[in-house]
């Protein structure tokens, strides 16, 4: 027994430790409250970036880590080390890959 079911409407894919995936809504995940990944690696910062209308760069609509500013110099990251309690529930960031490196 698990907790995901595959939804109709998906926009990511779960998979769980004994490798069975499951396309999902991401939303779900934060509004059934799954979405806690604080020290998971996630690769907002390389596949994921938010930009300030004063051109700074974060890893992520969460603003996890400040990359620098797009006008003058930014480092991609390779992932990024969560350090929210909650992923913030956009899209954006719930669908980013994430895994827990103490499994791996």
């Amino acid at each position: 027994m698990t907790i995901f079911e595959n939804d109709w409407n998906y926009n990511c894919k779960i998979t769980t430790e004994s490798g069975k995936e499951y396309l999902i809504y991401a939303n779900k995940l934060h509004n059934d409250q799954y979405d806690y990944w604080q020290g998971w690696h996630c690769e907002a910062g390389a596949s994921r970036l938010y930009i300030t209308p004063d051109f700074d760069v974060y890893s992520g609509t969460c603003k996890n880590d400040m990359l620098g500013n797009a006008l003058t110099d930014f480092t991609l990251l390779e992932y990024a080390i969560c350090k929210q309690e909650r992923c913030n529930g956009c899209n954006d960031d719930l669908i980013v890959t994430k895994f827990d490196p103490n499994k791996m």
